[in-house]
């Protein structure tokens, strides 16, 4: 639902070069690892605060979250993107006063933006924080900017640092590069992290998920702890049998890779399968690129779009511009441009940026 700039990858197999949106398996490799000790180190005091304080581990999302009122905010949705902005909000209150988090994200969005409504921070932050409590990652992500930026708050970098840990718990990449851009260009450093360091290993030790998942990281990047990729690969089978489908995207993601394992690409897509079957997207997305041709994988398009359209069943953005590009081009699928803008429209109503330049450029063309 947050308006990001996705990312391209050109791929070239049997001497055709197909045009892929998504982020890549490499590109999604980077992010995780790149990221992944600054997200950890928060995102794990975090998790401890939450086990200690209610004595149950934070719902994350690695099971999609069934929204009431769904057509209300469809429906809103579409007036949204015909710019009734009036009707749009009616239909969007209707469906938040049902308790539909998306909704609560999306009024929050008109205030920030002023979409028929005055530009309100405060009122924006009121809607944003009710859409957090479902478990909203985009809301998180807003909040944090609200935060990082002094709009309608005080600005606190720490807030919004905590703020983006919390989204990319729950999955939002953006919020990943949000915190490292805190962390690496506006000064905002972590305190303590031997301390920190204590907790992770005292939440891992009673089965907390993403706190496996984290030890493992430390263990793979030599982070606080000696390196020993053995135990990272330990870790990681540890904390996706305790619910954690990043451990199983990762466990992929070096498999394929060949990092702290020999390369194999079997085991890859095996892993990036038990990764999907609990709702992770990008391990989705993974395995759509790979049956685009990636990595030695036979071509198969008609996989490659299964996968896609698992991924924006569960409200990937990403996967429905993919879908978009497959029509367009009848890449697994019989070409239309019909069912083409019907894709890149919907992840344009979820303020997808890349879709909003395809449906711009489709109308140029004549479509």
């Amino acid at each position: 639902m947050v308006a990001t700039d996705e990312i391209m990858s050109e791929t070239k197999a049997a001497g055709k070069t197909t045009r892929r949106r998504g982020t890549s398996v490499a590109s999604a490799a980077m992010v995780v690892r790149t990221c992944s000790n600054l997200v950890s180190l928060l995102s794990s005091a975090l998790a401890l605060l939450v086990l200690t304080s209610t004595g149950k581990a934070a719902k994350t999302s690695s099971e999609p979250v069934r929204q009431p009122d769904i057509v209300d905010y469809q429906r809103g949705l579409r007036a949204e993107t015909q710019r009734h902005y009036g009707a749009a909000m009616a239909l969007l209150k209707k469906a938040a006063k049902a308790g539909n988090g998306d909704a609560e994200y999306e009024i929050g969005y008109f205030y920030a933006e002023g979409w028929g409504v005055p530009r309100d921070y405060r009122m924006a932050m009121k809607w944003y924080q009710k859409a957090a409590t479902t478990g909203n990652a985009a809301a998180g992500l807003r909040i944090g900017m609200l935060y990082e930026n002094g709009l309608g708050v005080r600005k606190s970098l720490r807030i919004a640092a905590l703020w983006y840990s919390k989204s990319s718990v729950l999955g939002d990449a953006h919020a990943l590069a949000k915190l490292w851009t805190i962390c690496h260009e506006k000064g905002f450093t972590t305190r303590d992290a031997g301390r920190i360091l204590k907790f992770v290993q005292k939440s891992a030790a009673s089965g907390n998920a993403e706190a496996l998942y984290d030890l493992g990281y430390f263990y793979e990047n030599g982070l606080l702890l000696p390196v020993s990729f053995p135990h990272a690969m330990t870790l990681f089978r540890k904390a996706f049998n305790a619910g954690s489908s990043k451990a199983a995207l990762m466990l992929g993601v070096s498999y394929q890779q060949g990092v702290g394992v020999e390369k194999n690409v079997k085991k890859a897509i095996k892993w990036y399968h038990k990764a999907a079957a609990v709702g992770n997207t990008q391990a989705m997305e993974n395995l759509s690129l790979l049956y685009s041709g990636w990595d030695g994988v036979k071509r198969n398009f008609r996989k490659a779009i299964s996968w896609d359209k698992r991924a924006a069943a569960l409200g990937d953005t990403v996967a429905m511009v993919s879908i978009g590009f497959s029509y367009e081009h009848g890449l697994g699928v019989p070409q239309s441009y019909g069912d083409a803008i019907y894709w890149y429209k919907k992840a344009a109503s979820l303020h997808n940026a890349q879709a909003v330049g395809d449906m711009a450029r489709l109308k140029a063309e004549g479509h």
